[in-house]
C-alpha cells in the first residue's frame, strides 16, 4: 500500500531567499519609531506571524501600537519582496518532491496573498498544493498549529511528512507536531529533537528519497 506523503516548506529563509530583505525592512520600521535596531532582535523575531512581530516590538520600544503600523509594515515588505529570489537548491528540491509525488506546502509567517504572487513572479506556483499562512490559525510558530493544520489539509500522517525550516521557532513548531524536520542553516545547529541540520538545499533530496522508499515499502 502506498503511504501520501508531504514535504512542508519554510517560506522566508527557507524557500525564499528574503531574510536580507526582511532585516532591512525591519531596520526601517524600528528607526522609523525612534528604535534602535540590532539583528539580535531581528533573529529573535525569525517565525512568528507579523501582528505579533509588531505588537512585541511596539513593547521593547515603547511604542503604543496602532493598525497603521501593521499596514505601513507590510507595504514596506510588498515594495521589496519582488526583488527577493529563491534559495540555491529550492526550485531543484520543490521539483524533485513532485517528481516523487509528495504533497507540497509553503507553511509560514508571511501572508498568503504575498506567498502566492511570489511563487507566481517565480514560476514555482504549480510545486506548490496548498500554503498555510500566518492569519490561518490562532496561534502561530512556534507552537505546533500551522504543521498540524498542515498535516490535515494534506491528509498526511506525521510520520510520513518532513519539514524544512530555517529557524528555531519554525523547527520548534514543525517538531511539537511530530514532524522530522531539516533545519536548514549556514552553521551548524544544536538540533531540537526530531531535526537533522542541513546546510545546503539539495540535501534535502536524500532525506525525501528514504520517505518515499519507507512510504513505498509499508
Amino acid at each position: 500500500m502506498l503511504n501520501k506523503t508531504g514535504v512542508f516548506f519554510d517560506f522566508d529563509g527557507t524557500v525564499a531567499d528574503s531574510l536580507g530583505i526582511m532585516y532591512q525592512c525591519y531596520k526601517e520600521f524600528v528607526t522609523a519609531i525612534g528604535g534602535n535596531p540590532s539583528e539580535s532582535e531581528f533573529q529573535s523575531l525569525n517565525g512568528p506571524p507579523l501582528p505579533i512581530v509588531i505588537a512585541q516590538l511596539c513593547n521593547t520600544h515603547k511604542v503604543p501600537f496602532n493598525p497603521n503600523l501593521l499596514d505601513n509594515y507590510n507595504q514596506t515588505i510588498d515594495r521589496n519582496i519582488e526583488n527577493c529570489k529563491p534559495v540555491s537548491g529550492a526550485s531543484a528540491v520543490l521539483r524533485k518532491a513532485r517528481e516523487m509525488n509528495f504533497i507540497c506546502a509553503i507553511v509560514t509567517s508571511n501572508s498568503k496573498l504575498r506567498v502566492q504572487n511570489w511563487l507566481s513572479n517565480n514560476n514555482l506556483e504549480h510545486d506548490i498544493d496548498f500554503v498555510i499562512a500566518g492569519d490561518s490559525t490562532s496561534q502561530g510558530k512556534p507552537h505546533p498549529d500551522p504543521y498540524l493544520l498542515a498535516l490535515s489539509k494534506a491528509k498526511v500522517v506525521a510520520n510520513y511528512a518532513v519539514a524544512i525550516e530555517d529557524s528555531h521557532d519554525g523547527v520548534r513548531s514543525a517538531t511539537l507536531a511530530g514532524i522530522n524536520t531539516l533545519w536548514l542553516a549556514d552553521q551548524k545547529v544544536k538540533e531540537i529533537e526530531n531535526s537533522i541540520w542541513i546546510d545546503r538545499f539539495v540535501d534535502a533530496i536524500p532525506h525525501l528519497e528514504n520517505l518515499a522508499l519507507k512510504a513505498n515499502c509499508k
